[in-house]
């Protein structure tokens, strides 16, 4: 299970409010007399609850190895006030990644994404693919196919197939429905759903929401947007429009300032590609192009046109010349290519042996 979710911010046409306020109230009195009324109302000498067979209760929860653990460690101790031992390990991302593949874990922790247009990786409300950080084996079964009976998520062993009464089959169908929709209402209102059945049966736990990112921008560095998107899918800060920043008093030399200038009016295009306008051209690479191609052009043009025509030299040509490449051609290719080997290179092979041989002799013979 995941512990941080994603859940689209109040600026969002997806905002939930009852996704929001899901099981997020601070209450450790019920949160013990529910764990008492499942039968884990035992503890070890430490204060902590066991499993009903008394053995130890203990759950992992895992960190990608580029986070700051304070976030771990805040449910370290509001379980522990409940009697849950839980320890929080520290994990290189590729260990991360491997453990959860493997679906060897107990709890993972995982930053937000594309909050504000949820739709468009919905991993925390379904197991949308492997980045969904829990139900691995669904988000498989998923991603082959298996919603709509494809045989490559029946045949995979990692893929597991959702129930058809289960609420996340709901939701993927749901999901589904408002990928199609013929209009924006209509998808939110399919949406709608997925997140209803995310906050009824919380497949991921949300303990804290995602504060703003900050960036710091210089006095005189113009053109920056005060409020962007920021997530991997749109690149940030990329969707910024950084092309257009500039600096009010740049403090580069002014021959810097001119080379950027004829850089940008005058660019240079890699090496094959297209010569847009203001670009410099040899004189002679152009003349050689255009003479070739007008030339093929004028062949290709006498050509059509002595065959419409009818012109006799033409068509008697054309009539022996192409079945006679065809016969010579397969000829050709058959002797060459003849097994067990290149015959050709035999042949040659077989010639100058025995020309060694008779120049061996030559000298043999001078020597004698």
């Amino acid at each position: 299970m995941s512990l941080l979710r994603s859940v689209p911010v109040r600026e969002s046409i997806f905002y939930h409010e009852g996704l929001v306020k899901a099981f997020i109230q601070y209450d450790p009195e019920r949160a013990n007399r529910i764990l008492d009324e499942i039968g884990l109302n035992h503890r070890d000498r430490e204060g902590f609850r066991t499993f009903p067979d008394r053995t130890r209760m203990l759950f992992y929860l895992d960190e990608s190895g580029r986070r700051r653990s304070s976030v771990g460690e805040f449910v370290v101790d509001d379980w522990a006030k409940v009697g849950v031992r839980v320890i929080l390990r520290m994990r290189t991302r590729r260990l991360f990644y491997v453990e959860k593949n493997a679906r060897d874990f107990d709890f993972n922790v995982w930053g937000p994404c594309v909050e504000h247009m949820a739709i468009i990786s919905p991993r925390y409300f379904i197991p949308f693919d492997t980045e969904s950080f829990y139900a691995v084996g669904w988000a498989r079964w998923y991603m082959k196919g298996g919603f709509y009976g494809d045989k490559a998520a029946r045949e995979s062993p990692s893929a597991i197939a959702v129930p058809t009464d289960h609420p996340m089959h709901h939701a993927i169908a749901a999901y589904e429905q408002a990928k199609y929709a013929p209009t924006l209402e209509v998808q939110k209102q399919h949406f709608k759903k997925v997140l209803d059945i995310a906050a009824e049966n919380t497949w991921s736990i949300a303990i804290g929401t995602s504060p703003p990112d900050l960036a710091v921008v210089k006095n005189d560095f113009r053109n920056v947007p005060e409020r962007i998107l920021t997530t991997c899918y749109v690149q940030s800060p990329g969707n910024a429009g950084i092309e257009t920043y500039f600096f009010e008093k740049p403090k580069s030399s002014p021959s810097v300032d001119r080379e950027i200038t004829e850089s940008l009016l005058n660019p240079t295009p890699r090496p094959g590609g297209e010569v847009t306008e203001g670009t410099v051209k040899s004189g002679a690479g152009k003349t050689i192009t255009s003479i070739i191609k007008y030339s093929v052009l004028v062949v290709v043009v006498l050509v059509i046109l002595l065959i419409s025509l009818h012109h006799p030299y033409i068509c008697r040509r054309l009539l022996i010349m192409v079945p006679t490449l065809l016969i010579i051609s397969v000829v050709a290719f058959t002797v060459i290519q003849l097994p067990p080997g290149d015959f050709l290179t035999a042949k040659l092979m077989q010639l100058q042996v025995s020309g060694d041989a008779q120049d061996m002799q030559a000298i043999e013979d001078l020597e004698s």
